[in-house]
């Protein structure tokens, strides 16, 4: 490894690690009136035309659809029971499982923000735990910036003992 491919290998490296942070796939369920929303996005995207599919316990289906345009599929459970919606969209895959008790009741009142008092404190505090998921941290970009050190340390210092070893030999000869 010559001097010149170092800064070409943290470059690559780089590169990669945002690359990689695209990867996250988020998948949730809001519950607004008598509809359940579900949200598949990568952080600051829409997952748009994602394959969702709701199944009941068993696995039996129940119904499927796409995402729209804003990554959100909307419908009715139209039973009451336990529930799975699962999300693909191309390799990425995201799950959400609903009980029986969190759905919308059938002419009831939802459970949900418009119910106020503790339902309402508890998806507050949720909404916010997901915003918070999905910004980008300074320690995260240390991180990565560490870990780019680290790895031109240890390139670096093999570099070292290849070229200390052709120094012994140059000089044993």
């Amino acid at each position: 490894m010559t001097a010149k491919t170092i800064p070409l290998a943290l470059i690559v490296l780089l590169l990669s690690a945002a690359e990689a942070a695209a990867h996250k796939f988020y998948v949730h369920c809001d519950i607004e009136g008598d509809e359940i929303i579900v949200s598949a996005y990568y952080p600051g995207s829409p997952a748009v035309g994602a394959d969702v599919k709701v199944v009941d316990s068993e696995g039996g289906p129940l119904l499927s659809g796409q995402t729209d345009e804003d990554g959100k599929f909307r419908f009715r459970p139209g039973v009451e029971a336990d529930i799975t919606i699962r999300v693909v969209h191309g390799e990425h895959f995201g799950e959400v499982a609903l009980s029986a008790g969190e759905l919308p009741a059938a002419g009831g009142t939802p459970p949900g923000p418009e119910t106020g008092g503790e339902d309402a404190r508890i998806n507050r505090v949720i909404k916010e735990i997901r915003e918070l998921r999905e910004e980008t941290r300074w320690r995260d970009i240390v991180g990565v910036v560490g870990y780019i050190f680290g790895l031109a340390g240890v390139a670096m210092y093999f570099l070292s003992k290849k070229q200390g070893r052709q120094k012994h030999n140059d000089r044993a000869e």
